[in-house]
């Protein structure tokens, strides 16, 4: 892809970032041999997780406690006197690791204290909890013949765009298995779990079809 099919998906990218994209991108759909009729849904979903790129790791810094309520309904309240199976909202604000190591504590193969922290989303596909990275470090391993930890790895992924495009080409690669699927919908609830976003998803993906086309 170039710089200018970028910008015409998201005319908010810059030139600069748009050509740095398009040359991460050009790398990796090369070395995962991604075909020509899955950079288009690919693109779309990827773009729609990273903010078209520009964000690399989840943002765990709420500000408000109604916010943090709104997005875990099951897990915070404003109110613990009257719901006191729940935690006060209050005591998670602007405190990201506090707040990544309850909500993902003990699930996607967390088991280490800081683990949901330290595994919480990240790359440009947003890649998600110690079995993810433990499985992507190996991945990395194998290929590049290295031998990083996975907290390396994590941090990597969650702060340089060369690793958070490696493993978004992994994700939907490798991990999803997401080659060869053909029905739009079906790889949006395959990639998140849900249809979060379909709408954006959607509109990207019809952009990208055309430039591409």
């Amino acid at each position: 892809m170039t710089p200018e099919q970028i910008k015409l998906i998201d005319k908010d990218i810059n030139l600069v970032r748009a050509t740095k994209i398009s040359e991460l991108l050009n790398k990796y759909i090369d070395i995962y041999k991604l075909p020509e009729n899955s950079v288009a849904p690919f693109i779309a979903n990827v773009m729609h997780e990273s903010g078209s790129f520009s964000i690399k790791t989840e943002n765990m810094n709420y500000t408000t406690p109604a916010r943090l309520v709104e997005i875990w309904k099951t897990r915070f309240t404003l109110n613990p006197t009257k719901e006191p199976n729940k935690k006060d909202a209050n005591l998670y604000v602007r405190n990201p690791k506090k707040l990544a190591n309850l909500v993902y504590a003990n699930r996607m193969g967390n088991i280490q204290v800081d683990d949901g922290y330290t595994f919480r989303g990240g790359g440009f596909a947003q890649i998600t909890g110690r079995d993810s990275y433990t499985l992507f470090t190996a991945y990395v391993n194998r290929r590049d013949l290295t031998q990083k930890n996975i907290n390396e790895v994590s941090a990597l992924v969650q702060m340089q765009d060369d690793w958070a495009m490696d493993s978004a080409l992994w994700f939907f690669v490798e991990f999803k298995k997401l080659v060869g699927v053909t029905d739009f919908i079906t790889i949006v609830k395959r990639w998140n779990g849900g249809t979060i976003g379909l709408a954006d998803r959607k509109n990207k993906y019809i952009k990208a079809l055309e430039i591409l086309s």
